[in-house]
């Protein structure tokens, strides 16, 4: 995660997506290195990539 939070923040990204072997979730994270910038986090099972739509 520590790779995608570097991302998100270098690109001023507030949304992503993370594929993993989890269940569906999502989560906020506050990032106190960004002046405060909430950073939300969707998952997708590997399964399920191919249902994936996103604005």
């Amino acid at each position: 995660m520590k790779s995608l939070w570097d991302y998100m923040r270098e690109r001023k990204l507030s949304q992503a997506i993370r594929c993993s072997l989890e269940n569906f979730g999502e989560f906020d994270y506050v990032d106190e290195r960004a002046e405060g910038a909430v950073r939300h986090v969707r998952v997708f099972p590997l399964y399920a990539i191919r249902g994936i739509s996103y604005p």
